[in-house]
C-alpha cells in the first residue's frame, strides 16, 4: 500500500477502507469507496488530500479512467439530453482527479492524468472528425454506425474534456503550479499544445463541414460535441495565447457566431456558481463558474477572447467581421440589460448584480479592438448603437461606486474598474459621449478628481486611457 502506510497506522478505520479499496474486483472498489466517502465527512482538508492521495495510490489511475467511462441508468446512450450529462461515477472520479492534492502529490499523478485525457480526446475526436471529412469528400447519407460513433464521441468527451479542464483550472492557482518540477510544467504544457492542436484541427474541419451543402446527417448529433469542444478550447485560449495564435484568430468568425440548432445542457464541471471578477480570472480552482446550462458560446469564449484580442490579429479579426462583432455586442446588450433592470428592481442605488466581471470582460474585448484595430464602417455603427445603452450603465455604475465605494483604498473595486472601462469605450467610440448629459458630465469630472491609487497598477493605466481619450 505504501504511502497510506502511515495513515493506516494513524487512523484504524481508514485503514479498513483501504484494505478493502485494494481487492481485485471492482465491487471491493466500490465498497471501498463508499466507506471513504463516509470516513472523508469528519476530516479536515489537510487529512482528505492525505486520504486522496492514499486513494489514489490503491486503486491506481486506470480504475478512476474507467470509471470516468462508466455511464448511469443501465446504458442510455441513445438520450441526447442525458448523455450530455456525467454521471454519478464521472462526477466522482472527477472531484477525486480535479482536487489540490493531485498537484501536490510526490508522484507525477497530474501528468499521468493529462496523458491519459488528452489520448482519449485525441482518439474521440479523430473519430468524429473522419466521418465529417467522408461526408465532405462523398456526401452519402448517414448510415446508423456513423451514427453511433458520434453518439459514443459525445458520451465519451465530457469526461476527457473535464480532466483537461479541471487541470488548466488547478495550474491558475499558484500554489499548485509552484509545487510542480520545471520539468512536469514543461511536460503538462507540452500535453496540452498537442491536444488542443487536434482540438483546433477538429474545430476547422467542423467548421468547414457546416459551410458545406452537402453535410448530411442531423445536427443534433453534431452539436453537443462542438459546443463541448469549443467550451474546453475556451478554458485553454484563457491561458495560452502564444501557441497556434494564427489558427485560433482564423476560427474567431466561427467561434464566436457559432450556434447549436436546439438547447442542450453543457457538461457540468463546477457546482460552485460565482460571477467571474474583474480581473479576468477565476478564483476557484474549477475554473469557471458553473455554465451547466445554456448554449451561448460567449459564455465560454469570453476570458479567451479577451487574451486573443489583445493581439494584433485577433484584434482585427473582430473588427473586421461585422457579424462577429454584432455577436459580442448582443451578449453585451443582454448583461447591460440585466444588470439596469436588477437595480431597478433593488434600492436606490442598489446593487447591480453579479454580471460586473462579465461585462468588463466585454468592454475590455470592445477597448483592445478599438484600441489595436480600425473597425469598418459598419462596425463602428454597431458601436454608436451600442452608446445608449453603455451611457445609462455609466451613470448608475459611477452612482453605485460614489455611494458605496467611497473610500479612497476601493476606487480599485470591480464596480470602479468596470466604470473606467465603460468610460474609456464610450470615448474611443465618440468623443464626445461623456459629454452628452450633465450627469455624464459630472461623472467625468468625478472620475478626474478620484485616481486610483498607483499601487494598482492595472487600474491606474485604465485610468490614465480614460482621461486621455475623453479630452
Amino acid at each position: 500500500m505504501g504511502v497510506a502506510t502511515i495513515e493506516e497506522a494513524n487512523d484504524p478505520k481508514l485503514a479498513q477502507c483501504l484494505a478493502i479499496l485494494a481487492g481485485k474486483t471492482d465491487e471491493h472498489k466500490f465498497a471501498g469507496l463508499l466507506m471513504v466517502a463516509k470516513h472523508l465527512q469528519c476530516e479536515d482538508e489537510a487529512a482528505l488530500r492525505r486520504i486522496r492521495k492514499a486513494v489514489l495510490d490503491t486503486t491506481g489511475v486506470s480504475f478512476f479512467v474507467r470509471l470516468l467511462h462508466t455511464q448511469g441508468r443501465g446504458g442510455c446512450a441513445d438520450n441526447v439530453e442525458t448523455d450530455a450529462r456525467v454521471s454519478p461515477f464521472q462526477s466522482l472520479a472527477l472531484n477525486l482527479i480535479s482536487s489540490n492534492w493531485l498537484f501536490h502529490s510526490e508522484l507525477p499523478w497530474v501528468l499521468v492524468s493529462l496523458q491519459l485525457a488528452a489520448i482519449e480526446a485525441k482518439l474521440l475526436l479523430d473519430d468524429a472528425e473522419r466521418i465529417l471529412i467522408d461526408h465532405i469528400v462523398t456526401p452519402t447519407p448517414p448510415e446508423a454506425d456513423e451514427v453511433k460513433v458520434l453518439q459514443r464521441v459525445h458520451s465519451l468527451l465530457p469526461a476527457s474534456y473535464g480532466i483537461l479542464e479541471s487541470i488548466l483550472g488547478g495550474l491558475m492557482v499558484e500554489e499548485n503550479a509552484s509545487a510542480l518540477s520545471h520539468t512536469t510544467l514543461l511536460q503538462l504544457k507540452e500535453v496540452l499544445g498537442q491536444v488542443f492542436t487536434v482540438v483546433i484541427e477538429f474545430i476547422t474541419t467542423c467548421r468547414d463541414a457546416l459551410r458545406s451543402s452537402h453535410l448530411t446527417f442531423s445536427m443534433k448529433d453534431l452539436d453537443p460535441i462542438v459546443l463541448a469542444t469549443i467550451r474546453v478550447l475556451g478554458a485553454w485560449m484563457a491561458e495560452e495565447t502564444d501557441l497556434l495564435t494564427d489558427q485560433l484568430v482564423a476560427l474567431v468568425p466561427f467561434l464566436v457566431t457559432y450556434s447549436p440548432t436546439s438547447s442542450m445542457p453543457v457538461y457540468p464541471m463546477s457546482n460552485v456558481e460565482e460571477p467571474w471578477d474583474s480581473d479576468d480570472e477565476v478564483d476557484d480552482e474549477s475554473s469557471a463558474p458553473s455554465l451547466a446550462t445554456g448554449t451561448d458560446v460567449m459564455q465560454f469564449l469570453l476570458p479567451g477572447l479577451l487574451q486573443l484580442t489583445a493581439t494584433d490579429g485577433g484584434a482585427t479579426a473582430v473588427a473586421t467581421d461585422d457579424a462577429v462583432l454584432q455577436k459580442i455586442l448582443q451578449f453585451t446588450g443582454v448583461v447591460c440589460t440585466r444588470m439596469v433592470a436588477e437595480s431597478t428592481a433593488s434600492s436606490a442605488h442598489g446593487d447591480l448584480g453579479e454580471g460586473v466581471g462579465t461585462l468588463t470582460m466585454c468592454l475590455g474585448i470592445c477597448l483592445n479592438v478599438l484600441l489595436l484595430a480600425t473597425p469598418s464602417s459598419a462596425c463602428h455603427r454597431l458601436f454608436v448603437k451600442a452608446l445608449p445603452m453603455w451611457q445609462s450603465l455609466a451613470i448608475l455604475s459611477w452612482r453605485h461606486v460614489v455611494v458605496n465605494n467611497a473610500d479612497v483604498d476601493a476606487r480599485a473595486s470591480d464596480m470602479y474598474l468596470m466604470l473606467l472601462h465603460i468610460v474609456s469605450a464610450m470615448a474611443l467610440v465618440q468623443p464626445t459621449a461623456m459629454a452628452a448629459t450633465s450627469q455624464l458630465a459630472a461623472c467625468s469630472t468625478w472620475l478626474k478628481d478620484h485616481p486610483p491609487s498607483m499601487a494598482c497598477e492595472g487600474a491606474w493605466d485604465l485610468h490614465e486611457l480614460a482621461m486621455r481619450v475623453m479630452k
